[in-house]
């Protein structure tokens, strides 16, 4: 009987096998992406987030930023860009007193974006744009009001 199950065992994970190849998704492209471009002397950078609430509701997002080369490195555009985007996305639902939805990237947007936040960092500070259906709001720091101890 024991060595039944063993057979049993083998055959089906040998067939399942194949499956399990199909079902497994490959993110290397997706994982060789370069977040940010260079396009004329500027860092570029824009993500699309697809949003989905718990009453079926959907949103979609925009995220942009762009600074010149010469004002930071890469890697602090990356940091700045990612963490403030995060931040705002958050705090939006937050202070709506909305639940935070499960949110997925997407490639690009079906049609136009319902909220779009655009960071527009130069040699003294950054302006953040926040751009809905009712207007624009802008929300503009200097560099040494960002990072004051």
């Amino acid at each position: 009987m024991k060595v039944f199950l063993v057979l049993i065992g083998l055959v089906l994970m040998t067939l399942l096998q194949p499956l399990n190849l199909i079902a497994q998704k490959d993110y290397s492209e997706k994982l060789k992406k370069d977040l940010v471009t260079i396009e004329t002397g500027n860092f570029k950078a824009t993500e699309y987030m697809y949003l989905k609430f718990s009453n079926e509701k959907t949103m979609q997002i925009q995220i942009s930023a762009i600074c010149p080369v010469s004002v930071m490195s890469r890697d602090n555009f990356i940091s700045f860009y990612s963490t403030y985007g995060t931040v705002l996305l958050l705090a939006t639902f937050s202070a709506s007193g909305l639940e935070t939805p499960d949110i997925k990237e997407i490639d690009e947007l079906i049609g136009d974006p319902d909220i779009t936040y655009n960071f527009v960092m130069a040699k003294n500070g950054v302006q953040i744009q926040v751009i809905t259906a009712e207007g624009k709001e802008n929300l503009t720091m200097k560099w040494d009001e960002i990072f004051a101890d």
